[in-house]
């Protein structure tokens, strides 16, 4: 920086050239005011309500003074000129006093576009804590796609509690309300999410494994022929009436046995559908669906 030595012996040689000179080296603390940018607030101004405290304010290349008072919207810089007698006895412009202020006009600024500059020590110590935050931030993303890579979305596990408990990042997975899961395969296996099976089931003729009743009593069966039952007689030389060994059977008169048939026993069982559920604990399964 510039500087003037004022110790010198012999008379120091004060006049305009040096005022100037001391004027064009101070200017360089303008300078300083691009650290915070345009439009900044250096220093003071604090807000008290709707008033404002003096201070010192960046505008474009100039540190200004700031003399505060009622808040308005906008910001203008004014001069104050003062004037001072000269040796041929004339008053002229000496002093020029500049300042921002609250106040209207063709070069107004918007208040609300000031920024408070921050001391160095204070950026640094906020670049430090961003810098730990956004390292905290990079490993809780690469934690998350780990978590995805580990945990897909869409596994479904049981979950053996209260819906209430159900973990962040998993939800209800209502398609398997009152299902089994089971392995895709083949046949009725074959189709990814198809629905199969009953909970109860009545069997028909055919699921029936082939079996006979044997009467209770000492005939093989029993043969009618009509209405109205006469007298018994031998059928000798042929079974095909299922007569035995003894090969009797009971007959109305004369009629021949191939006009006889089987009688039927009697009936039994309700057909009520019976219960095909495996051992089974009632349980929910959940679905993960990832964090927000």
């Amino acid at each position: 920086m510039n500087t003037l030595k004022f110790d010198n012996t012999g008379g120091f040689p004060l006049d305009t050239n040096v005022l100037d000179f001391m004027q064009s080296s101070y200017k360089l603390f303008n300078s300083l005011g691009y650290l915070a940018g345009d439009l900044a607030i250096i220093s003071g101004c604090e807000v008290t309500g709707s008033t404002v405290k003096d201070g010192t304010v960046f505008i474009k290349g100039e540190l200004l003074p700031f003399k505060g008072g009622s808040a308005s919207a906008t910001v203008v810089i004014r001069e104050e000129k003062k004037k001072l007698p000269f040796e041929d006895g004339v008053s002229k412009e000496v002093e020029i006093m500049r300042y921002a202020t609250f106040g209207a006009g063709s070069n107004a600024h918007n208040w609300a576009d000031f920024k408070r500059f921050k001391p160095l020590p204070v950026l640094q110590a906020e670049k430090e804590d961003k810098t730990t935050v956004t390292a905290l931030a990079e490993k809780i993303t690469k934690l998350e796609k780990l978590l995805k890579n580990t945990i897909p979305i869409g596994l479904v596990a049981i979950w053996d509690r209260p819906a209430n408990e159900i973990p962040a990042g998993w939800v209800e997975h209502t398609d398997l309300r009152g299902r089994v899961p089971a392995g895709q395969g083949t046949g009725n296996f074959a189709t990814l999410g198809a629905e199969i099976g009953e909970a109860e089931h009545r069997l028909i003729i055919d699921e029936l494994p082939a079996h006979k009743h044997a009467p209770n009593n000492t005939f093989n069966n029993f043969i009618t022929f009509g209405n109205k039952i006469g007298n018994g007689y031998t059928v000798s030389g042929d079974t095909n009436d299922k007569g035995g060994d003894v090969e009797y059977a009971l007959g109305i008169g004369n009629q021949r046995r191939y006009n006889q048939r089987d009688t039927e026993e009697k009936s039994v069982g309700q057909g009520q559908a019976f219960n095909v559920v495996q051992p089974t604990r009632i349980v929910k399964f959940i679905r993960f669906v990832g964090f927000d």
